[in-house]
């Protein structure tokens, strides 16, 4: 009987242990598993981070690049004046240029040898991104981004300074309290910056070095795998086995130069706790029902607190305590089956604040907004740098709103008074079974609406916003068919010589006929504008006006001048003019019956670039006027530097006139001592035409003379 007993105890204590063994398996499995799938989701967002970074960087140093060449701009100060009216410059430390010799010039004034390593930066016509190097100036960690220019006969060099740290920043930070580690690599294997700058080697050099022989040929084999990996641009997981410490490893391919951004964490992060239940079960097994009651305990308050810190890296955002996109969606259901509003906020020049006050504060700043927002919302999250989200229940929407901005004005950190705007969209949710991405969409659309609108920095999105987000779809889904159809037509607007009181010539206008209906130009051009379909418009009305001329011409009638819009989106197209100019020989007509119009707000402030264009379109014989003058950022002062014959006067002068006619008085005296004709649009009355014809004004194109009229009606008619 004692010997049955010993047996079956023995078989007892097999069973607990092996028991133990499978579920202390178990739990490390399943603590595998969690580890694989938080890694993955850091380097998903550090990757997808650090390619909208390096592409926002490249797209600054490329559209620098074009205008140089463009409009072949060799002297160094104009390169770095176009350079200072992009916003990147406050991105980039400098900007320099390096001529054929390898002579490099800075923004700043400061020149370098870099003569050793010219062949390196000429030896390609793409963007080069160099390896973190030491600065030779403030002696601290840089990356370069260069681009070969071609100015008329030589070739010179762009490059914008970034600091290692702009990479380091955008990295998850404390990945595994600290015990983690990641770092980005070129398609070479060199490594570009990491996590942490306390790091100068990858964990990968730290693994090869802390190996024996024995292990070595294995490892080799495993790492060698992981970089064949990364050069086919694979994504995925691994675990890669040393002799003293195992490694978790998630690496991906961010897409973009071939780069790839590895994170690794060391497997004691979950051995440091599955080891103790061993020891622990296996010490104590003697007493069962204790060995038992103790070790399940003390499993599940392990597990739990490894599952609280799994939790707190994948729900918490760990500078401001509040939840992030995916805690958001996790519990929004019971948010929304209440019928609450959802917001959604940012803060108005968060970059500005970082940069002008540091980190710290800006740090500060979310904390503080983060602090805000609890205690007036619920389920609130934030889901990016400085854009928050979250429910409210409330019966005064406007009220509650109105309270956070104010509350958020001015608020005293660390001492200092800071004036914190913020913008806010708004959704009122109507059914509880909307879903969170829905939700969420229709609070981004309203926050779209109120961004950068001081005077009212919040917006309820209604019926009228989605009325009108529907209309611009329904114009944006019919405009190809638009085109094929011939739906798009020309209407023509007589000018009148104040001198002759008769026509000599006319602008063509655009009309949208949608079926019987008329479309006005002010309800799709903006829309065409943004999406830039306006380049294939206006080069269609073009051709239907160079089709007309030819029909004149054949029939031996008189030719008018015909004004023509030309978009401001043109002027970023290298050689868009050789289009019209193409256009017009193949209907044998000549330029200058064609006038091309110009907006005023087309200048903006880049006026050398527009008196370039405009010294090209008089070079091709074109007459050049500019439309809505007053309108828009130039001034008389900047005519005589534009080659322009004309300037029409906008309307809302006009409009003015027999109140007050200093303003258009003025345009027309300089414009007749530069030599600039001037029209005067939207006359409808005769004492407007009065006062112009006392003024000397030249011409007059309004409805006191005529309406725009359509093609074939205005074609019938002598002019």
């Amino acid at each position: 009987m004692k010997h049955k007993q010993v047996i079956f105890l023995l078989l007892f204590f097999i069973m607990i242990i092996i028991l133990v063994a499978v579920y202390v398996l178990f739990l490390y499995e399943q603590a595998e598993k969690n580890i694989y799938s938080n890694l993955e989701e850091i380097v998903k967002q550090d990757a997808e981070k650090i390619k909208l970074e390096i592409q926002s960087h490249e797209n600054a140093l490329v559209a620098i690049a074009r205008e140089v060449e463009r409009y072949q701009i060799k002297e160094k100060e104009e390169i770095f004046a176009i350079w200072n009216e992009y916003p990147p410059k406050n991105t980039f430390t400098r900007m320099a240029i390096m001529d054929e010799e390898g002579n490099l010039v800075t923004n700043d004034g400061k020149v370098l040898d870099f003569s050793e390593e010219k062949e390196k930066f000429f030896a390609s016509n793409e963007i080069q991104i160099t390896e973190p190097r030491k600065n030779k100036i403030e002696n601290n960690l840089i990356h370069i981004y260069s681009q070969k220019v071609k100015v008329e006969d030589m070739e010179l060099i762009l490059m914008l300074v970034l600091e290692n740290e702009n990479y380091e920043q955008i990295f998850s930070k404390n990945i595994f309290e600290g015990k983690g580690h990641s770092y980005l690599q070129n398609e070479e294997g060199k490594i570009m910056a990491t996590s942490n700058t306390n790091y100068t080697k990858s964990k990968e050099e730290e693994i090869r070095e802390n190996i024996s022989e024995k292990e070595r040929t294995k490892l080799y084999q495993e790492l060698e795998k992981l970089q064949e990996n990364l050069q086919t641009q694979k994504n995925g997981n691994m675990k890669i086995k040393a002799i003293q410490q195992n490694y978790y490893v998630s690496y991906r391919n961010i897409g973009i130069h071939n780069w790839s951004i590895i994170s690794v964490v060391p497997e004691n992060i979950i051995a440091e706790g599955i080891y103790s239940i061993i020891i622990v079960s296996t010490t104590l097994m003697f007493f069962i029902t204790l060995c038992i009651i103790i070790s399940s305990i003390y499993i599940v308050v392990q597990n739990n607190k490894k599952q609280k810190q799994l939790y707190q890296l994948a729900y918490i955002d760990s500078l401001t305590k509040l939840g992030n996109i995916h805690f958001l969606k996790e519990n929004a259901k019971q948010y929304i089956k209440k019928g609450m509003y959802f917001i959604v906020l940012d803060i108005e020049k968060f970059k500005i604040l970082n940069e002008q006050y540091g980190f710290y504060v800006g740090d500060k700043i979310l904390i503080e907004v983060a602090n805000i927002l609890k205690k007036e919302g619920l389920c609130v999250s934030r889901l990016s740098n400085d854009v928050f989200a979250g429910f409210i229940s409330t019966k005064d929407i406007k009220t509650t709103l109105e309270n956070v901005i104010k509350t958020m004005r001015k608020r005293w950190i660390d001492g200092y008074e800071y004036v914190i705007a913020v913008s806010i969209g708004c959704y009122q949710i109507q059914k509880e079974t909307e879903q969170i991405e829905y939700v969420l969409n229709q609070a981004l659309m309203a926050h779209r609406r109120a961004k950068g609108n001081a005077l009212q920095p919040y917006y309820i999105y209604n019926e009228q916003l989605k009325e009108q987000l529907l209309k611009e779809h329904t114009i944006e889904s019919k405009m190809e068919e638009a085109i094929q159809k011939e739906q798009f037509v020309v209407y023509y607007q007589a000018k009148v010589d104040t001198k002759t009181q008769m026509p000599y010539g006319a602008e063509a206008l655009v009309r949208w006929k949608d079926k019987e209906n008329i479309i006005s130009p002010k309800d799709f051009i903006p829309i065409f504008e943004k999406n830039h379909f306006i380049l294939k418009l206006d080069l269609y009305i073009f051709e239907k006006v160079c089709q007309d001329l030819q029909k004149r011409k054949r029939e031996k009638r008189s030719i008018p001048i015909i004004s023509i819009n030309v978009s401001r989106e043109h002027f970023v197209i290298e050689n868009f003019l050789e289009e019209y100019i193409e256009m017009t020989k193949k209907y044998q007509i000549e330029t200058k019956y064609i006038e091309l119009e110009i907006t005023e707000s087309a200048a903006g402030s880049k006026n050398y670039a527009l008196s370039k264009i405009t010294r090209q379109m008089k070079e091709a014989g074109f007459q050049v006027s500019i439309d809505d003058f007053g309108t828009g950022y130039s001034s008389l002062s900047v005519l005589q530097s534009l080659a322009i014959d004309t300037i029409k006067i906008d309307k809302t002068f006009i409009n003015n006139l027999e109140q007050d006619t200093n303003m258009v008085e003025m345009i027309i005296n300089i414009s007749k001592k530069l030599g600039i004709k001037t029209v005067a649009e939207g006359v409808e009355t005769k004492e407007q035409r009065e006062i112009l014809l006392k003024l000397g004004c030249d011409s007059i194109q309004g409805y006191y003379y005529a309406k725009p009229l359509p093609a074939e009606e205005f074609w019938r008619k002598e002019i």
